[in-house]
C-alpha cells in the first residue's frame, strides 16, 4: 500500500522541469523518492511537455540521425548500447536464487541476501584458513579464494588461539568440532534448518552437507527465544548492543543472510528479522568480525582476520571447481570452551 504526493503548485495545469514524487512504503516505513522529467499535468493525465517553439531545434534529417546511430552505435551519453546484455543481465537478476537488498527495519538498516536453498543450483558450503584450523585469513582472502555468490561471518572464535567454538562440517566432512551454540545445518533434501544444541554434547550430523553451530538462538517458530546460557554462552558481554550477523529461515524456507553494521541488543535483531518473515534464526559472530559479501562486492569489512566463513553458490559448476579449495587443510578436531570474538 503507498501513498503519493506532488510537491508544489496544483492548478488545473501545471508544466515545470520535474516533479519531485514522494512514495511512503507503509510496511517498510521507508520513503524512496524519484524524479520525473519535464511534465504537464492537466486533470488526471500527465504527459511530457515539449519545449516551446522558439527554443526548439531544428528539425534533423532522419535518415543522418539513424545512420549515425547505425555507424557509431551509441547514445547520447555516449555509452554503447547493448540491449541483449542488458536484457540477459535483467532476467538473471530476476531468476537467480541468491538476491541483495538493503533494507531499514525498527530503524536498523539491515543488509540481506536472500537464499533459495531448495533450487538445484544452490550449494553452500564453508571456508576456512588456508592453513587450517587456529590460524586465521583475511576477509578478502577468504572471499577470493572461495568465489561465491555471497559470504558471510561464521562462528565465533577464541581470540587467542583462533579455534573456533563452534562445530564446522562442510561438504559432508567433519572440519572442526566445537561444543558452544546453536546450529545451523543445509542439506538439499531438508533445506536451511536452525537446530537448538545443549553445550558439550555430542551430536549427530549424518545426512548434513553443511552445519556451522554459533547462536545463540533469536527465534522459534516466530517467536523470540533468547536464552544463551543454555547454549553454553557465558559471557554477560553478548547481550551489549553490538555490529551482528545472523542466519534466519523464513516459513517458506527460504534462508537469509543478515549483517548488521549498526550496535544493536539480541532482541532488537530477533524482532528485525521476524519483521522480515522469518520464523527461525540464529546469530552468528559479530562486532568486528561482521562481513558480508554478495555479487563481487563487500557490503560490510570486518575489522579482523577471521577463521570461517558460511558460503553460498548459485551454480553447481562454480561450487565443484572451488570445493577443494575451501578447507585445504587435514582435518582437525577440537573440543574446547572459550569465549566469543565479539
Amino acid at each position: 500500500m503507498s501513498s503519493t504526493q506532488f510537491r508544489g503548485p496544483r492548478p488545473a495545469k501545471w508544466q515545470g522541469w520535474a516533479a519531485f514524487c514522494s512514495i511512503t512504503l507503509l510496511a517498510g516505513g521507508a520513503t524512496h523518492s524519484l524524479w520525473l522529467p519535464r511534465i504537464t499535468m492537466a486533470g488526471d493525465s500527465l504527459r511530457e511537455t515539449p519545449k516551446p517553439a522558439a527554443q526548439r531545434p531544428a528539425a534533423k534529417d532522419k535518415s543522418q540521425a539513424t545512420d549515425r546511430t547505425r555507424v557509431s552505435g551509441k547514445s547520447k551519453a555516449g555509452a554503447t548500447k547493448s540491449p541483449k546484455k542488458t536484457a540477459k543481465t535483467a532476467k538473471k537478476a530476476a531468476t537467480s536464487p541468491v538476491a541483495y537488498r538493503k533494507i531499514i527495519v525498527r530503524g536498523v538498516p539491515m543488509h540481506v541476501v536472500q537464499v533459495d536453498p531448495r533450487n538445484p543450483n544452490v550449494r553452500l558450503g564453508v571456508v576456512t584458513p588456508k592453513y587450517g584450523i587456529g590460524a586465521r585469513e583475511s576477509w578478502s582472502d577468504l572471499v577470493d579464494r572461495a568465489r561465491p555468490a555471497a559470504a558471510i561471518t561464521g562462528t565465533y572464535f577464541c581470540t587467542s588461539s583462533g579455534i573456533p567454538v563452534g562445530s564446522i562440517i562442510a561438504a559432508g566432512r567433519t572440519v572442526h568440532r566445537g561444543g558452544i551454540g546453536t546450529a545451523f545445518t543445509f542439506s538439499p533434501a531438508k533445506g536451511a534448518q536452525v537446530v537448538t544444541c545443549l553445550p558439550n554434547r555430542g551430536y549427530d550430523w549424518k545426512g548434513a552437507d553443511t552445519v556451522l553451530r554459533a547462536g545463540p538462538r533469536l527465534l522459534t517458530a516466530g517467536q523470540r527465544t533468547l536464552w544463551p546460557e543454555a547454549e553454553g554462552f557465558k559471557d554477560p558481554a553478548v547481550y551489549q548492543r553490538k555490529r551482528r550477523t545472523a542466519v534466519a529461515v523464513t516459513k517458506h524456507g527460504k534462508l537469509l543472510l543478515v549483517a548488521v553494521n549498526k550496535p544493536v541488543l539480541l532482541r532488537t535483531l530477533a524482532d528485525s528479522l521476524r519483521d522480515l518473515g522469518a520464523v527461525d534464526a540464529m546469530c552468528l559472530d559479530g562486532g568486528g568480525s561482521t562481513g558480508l559479501y554478495t555479487r563481487g562486492k563487500t557490503q560490510i569489512k570486518p575489522d579482523r582476520p577471521l577463521t570461517n566463513l558460511l558460503v553460498v553458490y548459485d551454480s553447481p559448476a562454480r561450487y565443484a571447481q572451488q570445493v577443494g579449495r575451501l578447507n585445504p587443510t587435514d582435518t582437525q578436531i577440537v573440543r574446547l570452551e572459550a569465549s566469543p570474538s565479539g
